[in-house]
């Protein structure tokens, strides 16, 4: 029973916290224009789980410049402030992999979310990544206004600004492209 404690403990505290983190953030940010949901999503391109991961990789592409692009557009024509663009746009990006991803039929989901634990919430070594596992671990928060990784750890683990976290935000990792 304890050890099953020390394992509950610190995961319901790091939710609790990184729901307080959620919070304060989104009150700090006026976002004019809502980012399109994973349910418009799957309204829009299709609802069926029949991809492989090659063609789950080209429509995370795809969607990145006919979704990503246009809806950051959209919020600076709206002069959104660099913080509500990033917090923006870090969300769609995040709705759009899990979107890709529900329409994989070769890859196991709790594989990927092992991965993004591992990548976004171990790997940094900092306590605001620390902070993520719990919705790399359970996408569903996404609904709540949660990302995997949020854009704290993102200004942590890469030391950048909100500029520089917005320049990359579309850009694709050229090693994941060329595995599939």
């Amino acid at each position: 029973m304890v050890s099953v404690l020390r394992v509950i403990l610190p995961v319901l505290l790091a939710v609790l916290l990184s729901r307080a983190w959620v919070a304060v953030q989104n009150e700090m940010v006026n976002i004019p224009i809502a980012a399109p949901t994973v349910q418009f999503l799957r309204d829009t391109y299709g609802a069926e789980r029949n991809l492989t991961s090659k063609e789950t990789r080209a429509l995370y592409l795809t969607l990145i410049q006919e979704v990503g692009i246009p809806y950051q557009k959209q919020l600076e024509g709206a002069k959104t402030t660099a913080r509500g663009l990033v917090v923006a746009c870090n969300l769609l990006r995040h709705r759009i992999r899990l979107y890709a991803r529900y329409r994989d039929i070769e890859t196991n989901p709790y594989l990927l979310a092992l991965r993004d634990i591992g990548v976004h919430g171990l790997q940094p070594m900092n306590f605001q990544a620390l902070l993520d596992i719990p919705v790399c671990a359970f996408p569903s928060l996404e609904g709540y206004g949660y990302t995997c990784p949020s854009v704290a750890a993102l200004e942590v683990r890469k030391g950048q600004k909100e500029e520089e976290i917005l320049a990359s935000m579309w850009k694709s990792n050229e090693k994941y492209n060329k595995i599939l």
